[in-house]
């Protein structure tokens, strides 16, 4: 049997010390204590899962999920985590992350869910399951007395966001994996539904709506600098 390497990103040593040294048949556990660690792990080594522990912010793991995708953009990420990451949870399987399994259940549960995500299977609890539903949602902007309300999607929440922080079409296409002249008509779509003629007025309209998702530092700074 093909030894899978699994990557852990801030696996706590506590914790890690007495369950990373069980035998755990096909499966090679690397395990590291914070970001930087697990990237250059990445970078170096062929691996074909992580599990990222997250007991905080979202903001570092996307950030994490940004930067991976760059080199590594099919590499199937598992969340380790209690936090509701409801509101985030489209943005992050965008960036790769197939199962998501609670930090309170055991170590037999995760190597589980581990090897069914090895498998090409997804784990995703039933409180995410039900934003699957959810492709678009209903923005309300009121201006004075007159109310404007719109729908959007998360990939064009993503895409407005980007340009809220200086990325270029080329940019934001890369990222997005499509070409060019696919994003310039999602952008002539997303600026009709929301009465706007151009990117900056879109811009200002995304921030007024509280629109605008967590972008990594490095994306915000790519264009700017």
């Amino acid at each position: 049997m093909e030894t899978k390497k699994v990557v852990i990103v801030n696996a706590d040593p506590h914790i890690m010390r007495s369950n990373v040294r069980k035998s755990e048949a096909g499966l090679c556990f690397i395990c590291t204590v914070n970001e930087s660690g697990a990237e250059e792990v990445i970078q170096q080594e062929h691996v074909d899962a992580v599990v990222y522990r997250i007991s905080g912010d979202d903001k570092q793991l996307i950030g994490f999920l940004q930067r991976v995708k760059a080199y590594r953009p099919r590499l199937s990420t598992i969340v380790w985590t209690d936090i509701d990451l409801a509101p985030v949870y489209n943005h992050l399987t965008e960036l790769g992350v197939v199962s998501f399994v609670k930090q309170s259940c055991n170590w037999t549960e995760l190597i589980a869910v581990i090897h069914q995500t090895l498998k090409g299977h997804a784990s995703i609890p039933v409180s995410l399951l039900k934003q699957l539903r959810l492709q678009e949602f209903k923005v309300a902007l009121v201006e004075g007395k007159r109310e404007e309300v719109f729908t959007i999607n998360v990939r064009e929440q993503l895409i407005l966001s980007y340009l809220a922080n200086g990325l270029t079409i080329r940019s934001i296409a890369d990222k997005l994996y499509i070409t060019q002249r696919a994003l310039e008509y999602y952008l002539t779509a997303l600026y009709k539904k929301m009465s706007v003629t151009g990117r900056n007025a879109a811009v200002r309209k995304a921030v007024q709506s509280q629109l605008l998702l967590p972008i990594a530092v490095d994306d915000r700074e790519e264009n700017l600098q």
